[in-house]
């Protein structure tokens, strides 16, 4: 069985992007991280990437059970 055939390679391809843009939007006005409170920027940056990563895990594996669902209604009368 081939797991490309369950988006195994684009979810990995999209939490990847999700965390570059986290990355990039995590900051202050001017751009840079805030010089004043590196670790609270730190932990901001890990709990927002945590909760893009777990939104992209949940919604994937939605989809995963809507798709047994439906092999299930069609093998199943």
């Amino acid at each position: 069985m081939n797991l490309d055939n369950f988006g195994l390679d684009n979810l990995t391809s999209q939490l990847n992007t999700d965390e570059d843009a986290v990355d990039a939007s995590v900051q202050d006005i001017s751009g840079k991280p805030s010089p004043a409170l590196p670790d609270l920027y730190a932990f901001q940056k890990a709990i927002t990437k945590l909760s893009v990563k777990s939104t992209v895990v949940t919604n994937y594996v939605k989809s995963m059970g809507d798709m047994l669902k439906t092999i299930a209604r069609n093998i199943v009368p």
